[in-house]
């Protein structure tokens, strides 16, 4: 599935070629093959070169099994997001088994899916919209609300619609640790 416009537009920092991650990597710094539209940090000092995300590796798998509460929280978080990133549920497991803190993880994408929820909510919007909103939520789970709206170019959303969206967001954020091997 292409990554829309809405999420192209929001900043990306850079990644290093050969890094290895767990779930952020994939879902939340890559939702699709294309470049993604997070808020990255490399564990160097030095700014990395640029690196799609073709050039990232899965990590390995850190935990053999997840909870039964574990896996229902991730059920959730996918059913919100499906029409965005419509990997299997088993895939979205798979990931979070790959990331260190897999409940810290959950609980990031549990705050996108209730700022994501409750603008939906309360708002008729387009497809476009909807992934403009998810776009926010995404960046916002790695990135301060000013550095959002600084790197946002907003087609579907006025400014003051996404600072709303960005408010629901609560959680601090939480930028994407990478690994370099």
């Amino acid at each position: 599935m292409p990554l829309s416009e809405a999420l192209k537009a929001i900043t990306i920092s850079s990644l290093s070629a050969g890094i290895l991650c767990g779930t952020a990597c994939r879902s939340r710094s890559q939702p699709s093959h294309e470049t993604a539209a997070v808020s990255v940090v490399a564990d160097s000092t030095a700014a990395p070169p640029p690196a799609k995300p073709g050039q990232l590796r899965p990590g390995p798998i850190r935990h053999a099994t997840l909870t039964p509460t574990q896996i229902a929280r991730i059920e959730a978080v996918q059913k919100t997001f499906a029409e965005f990133d419509p990997s299997p549920l088993d895939k979205w497991i798979d990931d979070f088994k790959r990331d260190e803190h897999p409940d810290r993880e959950i609980a990031i994408y549990e705050a996108m899916a209730q700022a994501y929820r409750g603008y939906c909510s309360r708002h008729t919007l387009t497809r476009e919209a909807r992934e403009e909103v998810y776009g926010l939520v995404l960046a916002r789970s790695g990135a301060p609300d000013d550095e959002v709206m600084r790197g946002a170019q907003l087609r579907y959303l006025s400014r003051e619609d996404a600072i709303d969206v960005l408010r629901g967001y609560t959680a601090p954020p939480q930028p994407i640790l990478v690994e370099k091997r």
